[in-house]
Formats: structure tokens, sequence, C-alpha cells
């Protein structure tokens, strides 16, 4: 930082001597996963403890009062995240209180073929609050990889190690100040002449990759041949999916996913409600389980055939969760955000999104159409600022 008179945000383990007690190890020792400031002159500027510690725990540790941290620089607030903190809403809501129009993130994040990416998610993260993100990511490998910098979900440049061994990149864009990245948050559009679905059958469902989430139900159909229009539920979750396909199409396998679910994970008291509402690539296999059928999915990351002329999304739920939107291509590219359009409305406690897109990209196949809608329950005297 004092070199090249620049602000550097590093990720470390942090190790802070404590007194015993029931929140102090035998050692007297915790340890934090940490995003660490420096300012131009070499000095520590800020220190973020993350919170949300994922299935770390009790190797890594998590504060006693979840830290809201921001710091100035270049005339503009910045707020800090690491990895799964992402999934809550705080500490973001909090951030964004406190004037942080721009969210710096660390992360070691893990890929959810077929399911979605880092960057798929970052869009939606960066789109959904309206926020400018800049994120970095491990690229040890295609497992654990995809960086980026988005204004409102648009990506300024974004990178993905596709490959099963250790890359590096270094990304760069110019990036608006506080009040043009926060100017015009209204970034839904009216969707018009919602289809109208069909109930359709459908099928226990897993894809064979890490995630918190991997269970749902799917509804089984191939591209092209008539448009398509079905709907499948699980839970409080019912998921709409309408669908045109180019004439004289190559048939590729895809299926409708819907799931909801709450989901535990490490030392966290509460959970994580999960409702999701997709399309992706499937190569199907079917498997039995406790003798009840259910399809599979394998990892893919380059679906071939998968081509749409249109494809309008629409996931219905219950209560307000936060929707992150996303949709990626082949070879793990992300669709720019003025390809998408996006709506929701609010009834009787209900929630729903739509997404839409009029085609995929010339010469590439649909990875994953996805809203993937996050809310959290926790105990509240878990929360607190330092």
């Amino acid at each position: 930082a004092r070199k090249y008179n620049i602000t550097v945000v590093i990720n470390t383990l942090d190790v802070v001597s404590c007194e015993p007690s029931q929140s102090c190890p035998f050692d007297a020792k915790l340890i934090f996963n940490t995003n660490v400031v420096f300012q131009p002159t070499g000095q520590i500027l800020s220190i973020y403890h993350k919170f949300h510690t994922y299935y770390t725990a009790p190797l890594i540790d998590r504060p006693v009062k979840q830290e809201i941290v921001t710091f100035s620089s270049f005339g503009v607030t910045f707020g800090m995240l690491v990895c799964f903190d992402a999934e809550f809403r705080s500490p973001i809501n909090q951030l964004l209180q406190m004037g942080a129009s721009h969210i710096i993130m660390t992360t070691d994040w893990v890929n959810s073929p077929p399911f979605f990416t880092a960057t798929m998610f970052q869009q939606g993260l960066s789109r959904a609050y309206g926020i400018v993100l800049i994120v970095a990511n491990n690229g040890k490998s295609c497992e654990s990889s995809g960086s980026g910098i988005y204004v409102k979900g648009s990506p300024l440049t974004v990178a993905f190690n596709d490959r099963n061994e250790a890359e590096d990149f270094f990304l760069s864009a110019v990036i608006p100040g506080a009040e043009e990245s926060m100017d015009g948050l209204a970034i839904v559009d009216r969707l018009q002449n919602i289809a109208g679905t069909i109930p359709s059958p459908s099928l226990p469902c897993q894809y064979e990759s890490a995630s918190l989430v991997k269970d749902g139900r799917c509804f089984l159909f191939e591209t092209g041949g008539e448009p398509l229009d079905v709907s499948i539920t699980m839970g409080d979750t019912t998921c709409k999916l309408h669908a045109k396909f180019p004439m004289n199409a190559t048939p590729s396998p895809y299926v409708l996913w819907v799931s909801d679910g709450n989901y535990k994970y490490s030392n966290f008291s509460g959970h994580v409600r999960v409702q999701s509402c997709a399309v992706f690539f499937c190569n199907i296999s079917t498997k039995t389980n406790n003798r009840t059928q259910y399809i599979s999915c394998p990892q893919s990351y380059a679906p071939k055939h998968g081509y749409f002329s249109a494809l309008q999304l629409t996931v219905e739920m219950q209560g307000t969760p936060i929707v992150f939107p996303m949709v990626g291509i082949s070879n793990a590219e992300i669709l720019p955000r003025n390809k998408t359009q996006i709506a929701s409305t609010v009834s009787h406690n209900r929630t729903s999104y739509e997404m839409l897109f009029n085609e995929t990209p010339r010469n590439a196949s649909l990875f994953s159409a996805l809203l993937y809608g996050l809310w959290d329950t926790t105990t509240p005297n878990l929360y607190g600022s330092t």
C-alpha cells in the first residue's frame, strides 16, 4: 500500500487473546476470518471479522457480536463482507444504512454446477441490493473460482477459472462514485403479458455438487419443439416456466427446478431458508433411494445445444425474501444485466418475482436461469455493532 500509494484490502486470519470464559477457548485465543484494510501510508485503516462462519467452526471462531465495519477512500464509503456473510440480510442492510454504497467481498466460494456459479451469485447480489460489488475469490480451480466488479448487477469485469489447476487474475475497472452508484435504485422493470402455466407432475431431484441447497423437485423437458408452459410446487414455493425454442433446435435435456427448505450450519443458532426456482441443464440420470425414485443432475459447465428464443421464469413465495436474479450461459459466463428484465410484486404476504430474457446469445447455451430467494432466522441478541 505504501509503495504504490494505494488502499489495499487483504483476507487473513486474526489471532486475538481473550479472557477465559464460555466464549473463550481453553488456550485463551480466538481465531477470526478477517479482512484488513491498509491505507496508502501503510497503516491499518479497518479490520472486519467474519460473522457467518459456515462450516469452519470450531476451527474458526465467530465474534460474539456482529461487526458492522465501513471505511472511506476516494470519497466513497465502503463496507466489507467475507464469503457466507453475503447470504444474510445482516450486515448488508446495516452497511447500506450507514451509507456504504460500495461493498468489498473476499471469498472462497465453492461453485455449484449445474445450479449456479460464484459469478452468477455475485451479479445477483449486486442487482438485488443495487450496490457496487467488488469480489475477490480463490482461483485455485473451477471448484472454487469466480471474481468480478459489478454495478447494480452490470458486470464491468469478470474472471472465472474453468480449469482444474490454480490461475491468478488481475481485474480493474473504472467504477462510479457514491452519488452515481446510488442514483436511481429502482432497478426492476414491470413485465407484461405474464403467461399462464399448467401445474405439472414433478419428481424429487438433486444435483451432484457442493451447495447449501441440494434437494428439490424437478420437471424434465427437452429444448426444441413447441413452446412450454409448466408449473411445479414444493412447500410454499411455486415455480412457473414459459419457454420458446428456435426452429429446428437440437434437443438438449433440462429441468425446471423448485426448492423450499430450512438449512442449519455450523454453530449458528438460527437457520437459512432458501426458496429457489431455476431452469438448468441436466444430463439426467435416475436413481433410487429407499425405494423412492429421484432425478440426479451431474456437474456440468458446458451444456450443448441449450438454445432458448425466450424464457420467462416466475417464482411465487411465502413472505418477502431477498431474491437474487441470475442467468449463466455456457462456459460459466454470465448474461449481461441489460439482457434480462425483472419485476416483483407483494400481495397478502406472498412475493411474486419474475425474470425474462428474449434469447440466449448466438452459439451460447443456457447454463442456468435462477431466482434465489433468501431469508434468515436468527437469535436477535447475536447482533450488535462495534
